[in-house]
């Protein structure tokens, strides 16, 4: 999982001090869902993880929910700015970006952070209709970007095959965490296993809407 940073215009303005801040409540925040879960995660909690007083963190986010908000936007952002590299990198083809992007997301899942992070999210949001919402537009995000890499591959695909195509992908490999994430049964067969699913991906692409 990506370290988290505060490079989203929004943090701009802050102070540095403050900055830190707001980091060290975010990184609680993630910690307490990786190594407690949902049930673990409390305002209390992340307020005495980062030695405050509960009134002292509410300076800085109001709820839960809205620390959940906030920690989902910086999370992704690191992985936006990483896939936004990939695909300015003119010396890639339009397939080899696609493969690239595909590949740097699944071997993310292998992290012990993303492993219990994510699942974590998704109790949440069965749970709770506000993280729920924030989930689906981390993962409407996420399938933005898979969305422009698939463009690259066949720009003559219409906007709504290309989003199809997209939640597909996004899900298949979402799907793929509890099978060789970390610690999981399938681990050691990662590489092998991620090299069969970006093919399939890729193929998926090249021959979508092509008669037989």
């Amino acid at each position: 999982m990506r370290k988290l940073k505060l490079t989203h215009p929004d943090f701009q303005d802050l102070t540095e001090q403050k900055a830190a801040k707001v980091l060290e409540i975010l990184e609680a925040t993630q910690s307490l869902l990786i190594e407690e879960g949902y049930a673990g995660l409390s305002m209390r909690k992340v307020a005495a993880r980062c030695n405050m007083t509960v009134g002292n963190l509410t300076y800085y986010f109001a709820t839960k929910q809205d620390l959940v908000h906030v920690l989902l936007d910086v999370a992704l952002e690191g992985y936006t700015d990483d896939i936004r590299e990939i695909m300015a990198d003119s010396s890639l083809t339009g397939e080899q970006q696609l493969a690239q992007g595909l590949e740097f997301i699944m071997q993310d899942l292998l992290t012990r952070e993303t492993t219990r992070f994510f699942p974590e999210l998704w109790a949440m949001a069965n749970h709770d209709p506000v993280v729920n919402g924030e989930v689906q537009g981390l993962y409407d995000r996420e399938q933005g970007l898979i969305n422009q890499l698939i463009a690259k591959v066949r720009p003559d695909l219409g906007a709504d095959d290309r989003k199809k195509l997209a939640l597909y992908i996004s899900a298949a490999i979402e799907g793929h965490t509890i099978f060789i994430g970390h610690d999981k049964g399938w681990n050691s067969k990662s590489r092998e296993v991620i090299d069969l699913a970006v093919q399939n991906f890729l193929d998926l692409v090249r021959n979508w809407g092509k008669s037989a």
